[in-house]
């Protein structure tokens, strides 16, 4: 994630440490949390906090990355077409408060879109890089 052109080099920092981390659950363990929060990166001259979108309602950030599972079905409410579903669900408001945080950049990293998709996101106002 962190090689990609759209990632400036204030969130390549805090990111690329996460470019080597599986975020597939083994099977049967999908429903286990594996934590909370990852806590402060340490050494970069920018804070940087990971939280759940839990943790992070009513806070203002200047940035916000809100990171899809690779495939839909798995956990439910944590891929991003459950979150462009209909405004009345769980999944559309968790991504309403993620996407809500930041003043100055959202980020939504999802896998591989399709041409379909990715007009979709146009329309939506995003950049797809």
């Amino acid at each position: 994630m962190s090689s990609n052109d759209f990632v400036n080099d204030e969130i390549k920092c805090a990111i690329e440490p996460l470019n080597s981390v599986c975020l597939s659950a083994p099977r049967g363990q999908t429903k286990e949390v594996v934590r909370d929060f990852f806590g402060e990166v340490r050494g970069s001259k920018y804070v940087h906090r990971k939280a759940t979108i839990h943790g992070v309602k009513g806070e203002t950030h200047d940035v916000t990355m809100l990171i899809s599972t690779a495939r839909y079905g798995g956990q439910p409410g944590s891929h991003w077409k459950s979150w462009l579903g209909s405004p009345d669900t769980e999944s559309a408001r968790f991504a309403y408060v993620a996407s809500s945080r930041p003043r100055h950049r959202l980020i939504w990293a999802v896998k591989s879109l399709s041409t379909e998709e990715i007009e979709k996101f146009k329309k939506l106002g995003f950049h797809v890089y």
